[in-house]
């Protein structure tokens, strides 16, 4: 059951993270390299599910990020499961690095912060 919420949250993301991301108030983003340096690196190591599915408090990443234009995050997902955060959708054993390519702001879902959601701030200085 908790996949299939799972892939119910990521699909709504998703929708959500299209309309959003690069458009009216929400920030834009574009691929970058795998190899791109990174402003802000976040991991997610191996049993991060199964730590907040036993009631653990996981506490891998802010509430809240203000970054700038052309910075790059860079996510590494070491868990076995998917997780979703903010704008940014991240499969299991996968890396995603993301330049932020315009100014705006997304709040979304965070699975893996106490919050249960992620704000993510783009500035142009």
């Amino acid at each position: 059951m908790r996949r299939f919420g799972a892939l119910v949250v990521a699909m709504a993301i998703g929708i959500v993270a299209s309309s959003c991301v690069g458009g009216e108030g929400g920030p834009g983003v574009a691929t970058a390299q795998g190899d791109t340096p990174a402003d802000y690196t976040y991991v997610i190591p191996a049993g991060t599910a199964a730590r907040i599915d036993r009631g653990e408090d996981v506490d891998l990443l802010p509430a809240r990020l203000v970054a700038e234009v052309g910075q790059v995050i860079r996510i590494e997902n070491q868990d076995g499961e998917s997780h979703s955060i903010g704008p940014f959708f991240v499969g299991a054993n996968q890396t995603l690095t993301q330049r932020f390519s315009a100014e705006g702001t997304y709040v979304g879902v965070c699975n893996i912060h106490r919050s249960g959601q992620f704000e993510l701030v783009v500035l142009e200085v």
